[in-house]
């Protein structure tokens, strides 16, 4: 049977199960800890001209600071599917699985995925951060439904 609008010969694309997918640039999400970062890394490069004297050096600190806060200076893409979530960055893509993660803890602009369950001094190795789009409800949402098929905890609720 045909619904209106539809056609026989060019049935419509099966829907997409369980699937969501987002950019974020935390440059323009939080613009004030941005700033900060940048006066921090423009001192730093600063000061390491005035100590050392070569510009050389400061341009090294510079470089290095602003990969190590790739995060805020790059955009990330979050795909989020029943199997895991793949996170593309400024150094390339990871992918982890749903059935990996022991513990979350919701933060301010997103949530970190722990692969143990319970803290460790390596955990910011193995963990993964996932930060919400501009409209985080259906996000969470997702998540949040993962962590109950795969009975993962929570360790602060966002609601």
């Amino acid at each position: 049977m045909l619904f209106p609008g539809e056609d026989s010969a060019c049935p419509p694309p099966p829907a997409k199960r369980g699937e969501m997918e987002w950019e974020v640039h935390l440059l323009k999400q939080m613009r004030y800890q941005a700033m900060v970062i940048v006066v921090f890394i423009l001192a730093a490069a600063f000061t390491t001209q005035i100590v050392l004297g070569s510009p050389i050096w400061a341009f090294v600190a510079l470089t290095v600071l602003v990969l190590y806060f790739s995060r805020v200076f790059f955009p990330m893409k979050f795909r989020l599917d029943d199997e895991g979530i793949e996170v593309e960055t400024f150094f390339g893509s990871r992918t982890r699985k749903w059935s990996e993660f022991r513990r979350a803890s919701f933060f301010r602009h997103g949530v970190n995925l722990m692969t143990r369950a319970r803290a460790s001094r390596f955990e910011f190795f193995r963990s993964m951060d996932v930060y919400f789009p501009a409209e985080p409800t259906e996000a969470i949402a997702f998540i949040k439904a993962k962590f109950l098929e795969h009975s993962i905890s929570d360790e602060r609720d966002p609601s």
